[in-house]
Parts: structure tokens; C-alpha cells; sequence
């Protein structure tokens, strides 16, 4: 087992169930976790679990039940996987956070090469839950598209707005600048591509853009939370974390997903704090 601990974030190299154990009673404002897709693959940095319901059952219950333990009554998890498993995880979910606590079927549609012979699945889902009905949420926007700005080409009292006619009156509706209010389907933020510089310096089969970290952390934690990830991979979410004046902690049972994380939470403490 590693161990690093420093005023800023906590990550250790361990099963996930053993180390949120650790872990206090409502002490985590936000939970994201990027977890095991239940494909039956070996990928280069980890090996997936099969896509069988008991071993998911198994697998996911008690981990599930102690996210609901740590976390605050006032926050918010996000577990993203593909359409294998996201069916049982949401009858997981509803079981122990309760149906009502469910907020959204994030749709991630990344984009892609389509295949020529079927329908191609281009997109995953990220499951959204609070613990009770008071929470935090940061509205967050999508940029404006060009084709969205020349809709907003009418001045009224020197600001942009767009028309719309109903009957014989036109109605306008000022324009937000920071763009427009985010739904529950992301397709401005796509994958990594293997020349991109994030995918370079870092180098993990399944790591996410920290575009997507940024508008999940943004949204449902505020700074000085405590953000936590339980599959931590790549160390994504403690890289933003961190550079949002958010705590961290995470955990991840592979070798290499902790020395590469810890060494990308080391250069960014040193960065920006």
C-alpha cells in the first residue's frame, strides 16, 4: 500500500472499499468517479470487470453504500460508464441514494468515426445523484456557437438579444454572454486525441479531458471542498481539483495510476499554490 497525505489532498494506492472505510461520515462535498465499465477487457493500465450482473452487484454495492456514507448532505455524485452496465448502476443508485435524489442521465456524446455496418455507440453516461434536496449547483454554460450569435443580432438598450414573433409581436430575450445554460447532453467537449497535449504528457488508456472535470467540479463544489475520486486512473479530477482551490482526495488499486497521479498532484500543488 502507498500512502500520500499533504494538507491539500490525500491519495493512497489500495482497494477503493477498504480505503473510503478511512474515510468520515459526511466529510465529501462532491464524488466523481470514472469507474469500471464492465466490458471483461484488459485494457494496457487496468483490467476491467465482466459484464455479468452478479459480479457488478457485488462489485458496486458496498462501494456505492459507503459513497453515500462519506458524503455530505449537501452533495452531489457523478459516476460515468458506457451503456453496458448503466442500467443496474441506476437501480443501485436509486436503492441507496433514493429515486428522488436522482438529478440527471448525463449524456457525454464525444463523437468519433461511426463503423459502416451497425449504429455506432459514440457517447457515455454520467449518472448524477445529491444525498437530499438541498445542494450545491453552480449554473454552468456552453459557449455560444457562431451560429447562435448571428441569432443574437438585435440591440435593445445597447444590449444583444434575440427576436421571436408571436402573432403579430416581437419579443426579445437578452443575451447571456457567457453562452447558454448546459443541458443534460455535453457534445461540445470531445475526446482525447492521441496528439493532443494532455494525452501526451500523461499517457492512460481512459483518461478524460479535464475540460469535462472542469465543468463537473465547477458546477457541484465550491473552493475549499473536498472533491474525491475512487478510480482515480490518471488523476484527472485531483489535477483540477486542485487548480480550482478544491481539496482531494482518491484512491486506486494499479501501480501505475498512482505513480502517474501522484506525480501530476505534486507538479500542480507546486503550480498553482
Amino acid at each position: 500500500m502507498k500512502d500520500i497525505k499533504t494538507e491539500k489532498y490525500w491519495i493512497r494506492q489500495q482497494d477503493n472499499l477498504e480505503f473510503m472505510k478511512e474515510i468520515e461520515s459526511n466529510s465529501i462535498d462532491l464524488i466523481y468517479s470514472d469507474i469500471l465499465y464492465g466490458t471483461g477487457r484488459n485494457f494496457k493500465d487496468y483490467q476491467d470487470l465482466k459484464c455479468d450482473r452478479k459480479i457488478i452487484e457485488e462489485h458496486y454495492i458496498p462501494r456505492i453504500k459507503e459513497m453515500h456514507r462519506i458524503l455530505k448532505p449537501t452533495g452531489t455524485i457523478y459516476l460515468q460508464m458506457d451503456t453496458k452496465i448503466n442500467h443496474w448502476i441506476r437501480c443501485i443508485m436509486d436503492d441507496i441514494f433514493g429515486y428522488n435524489n436522482f438529478k440527471n442521465e448525463i449524456v457525454w456524446d464525444y463523437g468519433g468515426q461511426s463503423i459502416k455496418t451497425d449504429i455506432s455507440n459514440k457517447h457515455d453516461l454520467i449518472l448524477r445523484y445529491t444525498k437530499s434536496n438541498k445542494y450545491t449547483y453552480n449554473t454552468q454554460y456552453k459557449p455560444h456557437t457562431e451560429r447562435s450569435k448571428k441569432e443574437y443580432r438585435h440591440l435593445v438598450d445597447g444590449k444583444m438579444c434575440a427576436r421571436t414573433k408571436r402573432g403579430d409581436k416581437f419579443y426579445y430575450s437578452p443575451l447571456n454572454e457567457e453562452g447558454t445554460n448546459i443541458t443534460s447532453v455535453w457534445s461540445d467537449i470531445g475526446l482525447l486525441t492521441p496528439s493532443s497535449k494532455e494525452r501526451k504528457t500523461v499517457d492512460y488508456a481512459t483518461q478524460k479531458p479535464k475540460e469535462l472535470l472542469e465543468r463537473i467540479i465547477k458546477a457541484s463544489s465550491n473552493e475549499g471542498d473536498t472533491v474525491a475520486d475512487f478510480y482515480m486512473g490518471s488523476g484527472t479530477t485531483g489535477d483540477v481539483a486542485l487548480e480550482l482551490g478544491r481539496k482531494f482526495i482518491g484512491c486506486d488499486i494499479g501501480d501505475k495510476a498512482f505513480e502517474i497521479s501522484s506525480n501530476r498532484l505534486k507538479i500542480t500543488l507546486d503550480k498553482y499554490l
